[in-house]
């Protein structure tokens, strides 16, 4: 492997631990080779002034590129030592993207790990997963929200079937209060209907038959006991066979 490709995997492994800062998925063959890199670099004053800028922003390599590739061709050893901890760094698993951990202790003395994953690691060595318990119980409960929300559009809905078809059933029994009574329309018929439209309907029928005496308010229960009788027959009829003294 020419030197050149062995310092650009280097910089390759070595800027996204830069960049994550102190980074728990940054494994021990990682640091170790960052160790090695540093501590060649930094034996005189311009390899340690570049890999101070290179840890401050990991974009700033091509300094630290240069003389890497430099140190690498100039002692064997050294290259023998890097492309070996190179291998194992290869084998670890890599930060995901340049992720900012910042590592601090609460009122209750518990260390805690900043970052996208806001966990709470306590000094037991226990890791509290805050994020995730508060997203499962917002999930629980908008579960259980939406679920609530659906059984009272299922009830309300029942309740206006219930009561609809109550009122279908309801108007078989009975005329509607606008269909009108006429001398036509059977006892059966006028019982049916609403005492208001009784009284106003004898009160018509009579006196278009030429009897005022049905509107008389005491005409209308005379009238039903008559008719709770004949059934059948009709309101002209009924009136008529009274005379004008029903």
């Amino acid at each position: 492997m020419q030197t050149s490709e062995i310092a650009s995997q280097v910089i390759a492994i070595l800027a996204p631990a830069m960049s994550g800062g102190v980074n728990l998925a940054q494994g021990v063959a990682t640091r170790v080779l960052g160790d090695l890199i540093s501590k060649r670099l930094s034996r005189d004053e311009a390899g340690k002034q570049a890999w101070s800028e290179f840890e401050k922003d990991p974009r700033n390599d091509s300094l630290v590129r240069h003389l890497l590739r430099q140190e690498l061709e100039r002692d064997a050893v050294f290259r023998e030592q890097v492309g070996r901890q190179l291998a194992e760094a290869n084998h670890e698993p890599r930060p995901q993207g340049p992720v900012k951990q910042e590592i601090g202790a609460d009122s209750h003395g518990n260390f805690q790990v900043g970052g996208s994953a806001g966990k709470i690691a306590h000094s037991g060595g226990h890791i509290d997963d805050s994020v995730h318990n508060t997203t499962h119980n917002k999930k629980k409960s908008n579960g259980t929200s939406i679920a609530g929300i659906v059984a009272i559009v299922v009830i309300v809905v029942l309740a206006l079937v219930i009561y609809g078809g109550a009122k279908v059933i309801g108007g078989l029994d009975k005329p509607a209060k606008d269909a009108g009574l006429t001398a036509n329309s059977t006892c059966q018929q006028f019982l049916n209907t609403d005492e208001e439209d009784e009284r106003q309907a004898i009160a018509d029928i009579g006196l278009s038959m030429g009897y005022s005496a049905y509107s008389n308010p005491m005409a209308l229960p005379e009238m039903q006991y008559e008719c709770g009788g004949a059934p059948n027959q009709t309101l002209g009829q009924r009136i008529q066979q009274d005379g004008p003294n029903g």
